[in-house]
């Protein structure tokens, strides 16, 4: 009787993790350096970020348990998204911060900077299939 509802809440949480990622990764860096001058646009961005990461973990953890039960392979992969998300924001974040910091200060830590850069940048690819895939299973589902 609460599957429907269940997997529709499972699959409201992924959509919204799903536009999430993209409009903050995409869209909002890149007018906030477009709008701002630099020293804003890096603050706004530092204090936009970790928000940015708590919404995304709370759908995709609210979006896994909601699918546990009845689609336990779409929860899991919500909460691998949970997981990478997690590792991005406690890990990476304050890494990126730090050498950015350096590299503000005139030490050269482009190459450092950079390799993390690449390291988010697979993160948020791989968050972006994950959702993909888990969405589109979704949309297939038939509904009772």
């Amino acid at each position: 009787m609460a599957e429907p509802w269940l997997l529709g809440m499972g699959a409201v949480n992924a959509a919204l993790a799903l536009g999430l990622v993209p409009t903050m990764t995409l869209f909002v860096g890149r007018v906030a350096f477009a709008a701002l001058p630099p020293d804003h646009a890096r603050a706004f961005l530092r204090a936009a970020f970790p928000v940015y990461h708590a919404m995304l973990m709370a759908f995709t953890v609210a979006g896994a348990a909601a699918l546990a039960w009845h689609r336990p392979v779409d929860a899991a992969i919500l909460g691998g998204v949970a997981v990478t998300n997690g590792f991005a924001w406690f890990w990476l974040m304050p890494i990126a911060h730090r050498l950015d910091d350096l590299t503000q200060a005139g030490q050269n830590m482009t190459a450092e900077l950079l390799n993390v850069q690449k390291r988010s940048s697979l993160i948020i690819v791989a968050q972006l299939g994950a959702l993909v895939a888990v969405v589109v299973r979704l949309a297939l589902t038939p509904y009772l």
